[in-house]
């Protein structure tokens, strides 16, 4: 580092370096502070070894990887995203009775809107959820016509 500097008047330094893009040699002058901290960035903490001509650091075959590692970091992705949708998918009840019988809970058979769901009573346990006051307004829909018999529906998980 010390050859790249051309000039150092106690205030600042200007120094050069090879530009790997252009392919110039480019020159800057900056505070006595900046340099540092500008070659500070660059030195490794003690016990750290810096890998610089494998795999990924290579720049010899770094053209012919990074296409196919893009390519496997996307699919990788892809596979996380399906994968966290299978699992909140099977996380809610919603989910699991859509899963089961191919329709969602709440949605009604007649117009197509989704139901709220007010209340869960069962014959051991009583009432287990109620709306709460502050819930989302709802409309009440006139009840269908009685049919014959009794109907039951139980889910089990």
């Amino acid at each position: 580092m010390v050859s790249r500097i051309i000039a150092y008047d106690g205030q600042a330094v200007e120094y050069c370096w090879q530009d790997h893009k252009s392919h110039q040699q480019e020159r800057a002058r900056v505070s006595a502070a900046e340099f540092i901290w500008r070659l500070v960035q660059h030195t490794l903490p003690r016990g750290f070894q810096r890998v610089r001509y494998y795999v990924l650091h290579a720049v010899s075959i770094r053209g012919q990887i990074l296409e196919p590692v893009r390519r496997a970091i996307g699919a990788a992705l892809q596979l996380a995203f399906s994968l966290g949708e299978v699992v909140i998918s099977k996380l809610g009840w919603r989910g699991k009775i859509k899963r089961k019988f191919v329709k969602a809970p709440l949605l009604c058979e007649r117009c197509g809107t989704e139901m709220v769901l007010w209340k869960v009573w069962t014959p051991t346990s009583g009432v287990v959820y109620y709306l709460p006051d502050d819930a989302p307004e709802w409309r009440e829909v006139a009840a269908p016509v009685k049919p014959a018999g009794n109907a039951q529906l139980s889910f089990g998980f």
